[in-house]
């Protein structure tokens, strides 16, 4: 599909984000820039290396779940209209008059756009997480070396480095819309999706409740709310079914003498109690990551975990 894209048809966009502080509404802006036909071909040439790679490896396509991570290569496929702000930024894609990027910009950007137009109703968007890297410092002569004649030329101008990969990938037609999910951290982050696992906390709080594992389940969700990373975990949390079907107190409380985890407290009645403190360790004993190995009796923090058998 890339084969024959002249650089013409290359665009380079930047994605700036902000967030009210009084309402806490985030907010997405476009902005333009333009390019130079080298690196129009550049940035092709990165979008045809990442499909390479892609393909080459065995990799597996699922729908995107938000709180699954896998072990082997994967693509994750989602819909388009399921991202948040997805429909907004696709349409500031066709407006002619967007402002051009100025690097008062820097601070709010995190992300930026490659749309490369394959015929007039076909369209491919490549998106990165980025935020602007510090590659100039003030107080230093700042100079290119031209390696073929020994010649140095100053640097006058800003310099901007931007990665050759990408976060997410999609395919939007006339007919067609589909997105292709590279690396789920980066992209979930750029989209804000925090938004998403909350959502998803919310729907399954009461498997946590009924269980009545946690003291102060109300902190516990404070704790989370505000924190991508965080927030995620506790979603794979409420929604392992094997976990939260086998785990009670008293199997906790051997746990964690058994694996000396010092940093999780228990309330007067049993219960445990959340902080700031322990909140990992309280995450990932209930999501069952701390594991024995039978052949070593070795005791490991699992990362990811593949049920066999």
């Amino acid at each position: 599909m890339l084969e024959r894209i002249s650089n013409d048809y290359v665009r380079l966009y930047f994605l700036e984000r902000k967030k009210n502080q009084r309402t806490g509404e985030i907010s997405y802006k476009v902005l333009r820039s333009e390019i130079s036909p080298e690196i129009g071909d550049e940035l092709i040439n990165s979008a045809k290396v990442l499909i390479k790679n892609q393909v080459e490896e065995s990799v597996s396509y699922v729908e995107y779940e938000p709180d699954i991570y896998y072990d082997t290569p994967t693509i994750e496929i989602i819909n388009p209209s399921e991202v948040p702000h997805f429909d907004f930024i696709l349409s500031e894609l066709s407006n002619q008059n967007l402002e051009i990027l100025n690097l008062r910009h820097a601070k709010n950007l995190t992300g930026y756009i490659v749309t490369v137009d394959v015929v007039n109703t076909s369209h491919l968007i490549f998106m990165r997480k980025y935020t602007i890297k510090k590659l100039l410092d003030r107080g230093k002569i700042n100079m290119l070396f031209h390696g073929s004649e020994g010649r140095f030329s100053q640097i006058r101008d800003s310099v901007i480095a931007v990665d050759k990969t990408f976060d997410v990938a999609f395919v939007v037609s006339e007919d067609r819309k589909k997105g292709f999910i590279f690396n789920k951290g980066n992209f979930e982050s750029l989209f804000n999706l925090i938004e998403t696992y909350s959502q998803l906390v919310s729907e399954n709080l009461n498997v946590l409740e009924e269980k009545e594992l946690i003291e102060n389940v109300g902190e516990l969700i404070d704790i989370c709310s505000g924190d991508l990373r965080k927030i995620r975990k506790l979603c794979r949390v409420l929604r392992n079914e094997n976990a939260m079907g086998n785990i009670t107190l008293e199997k906790i409380n051997e746990f964690v003498q058994d694996y000396n985890l010092q940093n999780v407290e228990f309330a007067d009645g049993g219960k445990i109690k959340v902080t700031k403190r322990n909140i990992w360790t309280v995450l990932k004993l209930l999501n069952d990551d701390y594991v024995r190995s039978d052949m070593t009796e070795t005791k490991y923090e699992a990362h990811s975990k593949k049920t066999i058998g």
